[in-house]
Parts: structure tokens; sequence; C-alpha cells
């Protein structure tokens, strides 16, 4: 079911592979029905299979659905990359679908693929922008308001710092000194008579 509310963001491949590791594989199901989903809404894809379609039909199959999969995810990839004006997912669907016959042939977890999948499209989410910076407080507020909030405080600075600017110059075209930036003996004596 396509959620039009639904935000994508970047996750972690490195807590990824870790959980897939300490949940004994069970993780990657949940990983590769996030990456599914993310990627089906990043690229606005509402005919592409279901996450939960994508991951029973592996299980189902024993992994060989996965092979396809991970080609039409490279496919698409390389294609989002395309049009934002880069060349570098062009070698996506070939390399993500030996990967996954190279560890479905000798048996060995699709977790490395995941996790490449995972990257690009972390990196497809900063070139478009919408990818999650470690330092942004309101990496976690995606709503309307948040952003409002965000840009009227970004303008209440600027603003804030528009005036003391102005305040500086006039200060220094009127003459005025501030007598606290002056060394004691240039300081101006006050109320002394001539």
């Amino acid at each position: 079911m396509y959620d039009a509310s639904y935000q994508v963001h970047e996750r972690s491949v490195l807590k990824g592979i870790v959980f897939s590791f300490v949940t004994f594989m069970i993780y990657s199901y949940y990983w590769v029905y996030q990456l599914q989903k993310d990627t089906n809404r990043l690229m606005g894809l509402r005919s592409e299979p279901s996450p939960a379609f994508v991951v029973v039909l592996s299980i189902i199959t024993l992994g060989i659905y996965q092979v396809y999969w991970a080609y039409r995810q490279g496919q698409k990839f390389r294609d989002e990359a395309r049009s934002r004006g880069s060349s570098e997912a062009d070698d996506c669907p070939t390399l993500y679908l030996v990967l996954q016959l190279f560890n479905y042939l000798i048996g060995v977890s699709t977790i490395a693929n995941t996790a490449l999948m995972q990257d690009r499209l972390n990196q497809l989410l900063r070139m478009r922008g919408q990818g999650e910076k470690a330092y942004d407080p309101d990496r976690f507020n995606h709503s309307p308001e948040g952003e409002i909030t965000r840009i009227a405080k970004e303008r209440a600075a600027a603003y804030e710092a528009e005036i003391a600017e102005d305040q500086l110059l006039q200060d220094g075209i009127s003459g005025k000194r501030s007598s606290h930036f002056l060394p004691e003996e240039t300081k101006d004596p006050e109320g002394e008579d001539e």
C-alpha cells in the first residue's frame, strides 16, 4: 500500500549489518522490506511490488526472487542517478545481479548486497537534498510546522545580526564611541567642566 505521508530518510548501513547478524538474519528481511518501501516512496513508484510482496516472494522462492529484485533495484537507482545528472550508478544493475547470484550460488546471505543498496539509496537521498544530517536538531520533525519554525528562527537570527551591524555602522558614522571598547586612558571623562 502506498502511503503518501511516509517520509524517506537515511538509514545506517552499519546498524543494518550488525542487527542482521545479531538476529541471525531475521532483521535482513525487515531491512529489505524498508529498502523496497523507501525506494518506492523516493521514486514515486506506486506500481512497483510492495515491500511485503518482495519479502514473501523471496522467502517462498528460497532467495531466487531476490536475484531479480536486486537487478531491478540497480536499474531504479541507475535511472534515478541519471535523472539527477550523475553517471555514478551506471554499474548498479550488473553489480547487484552478479553479487546476488554469487551469494545465492554459494549459500551466503545477501547482506552485502542489501548494504550496498542502502548506501546507494542514501546517496540518492543526499542528491535530492533529503538526506539527514547528524547535527540537524529537527531531523525527526518532518512536519511543515517544523520546517516553518526552522526557517523563522534562521530569518530572526539574520535580522538580529543585520540590526546589530546597522547599529555599529550608525555609531561609527555619528562619531559615537562605546567607552567599553576603549582603553582606560583614552576614555572620555564624564561630567568634567572646563
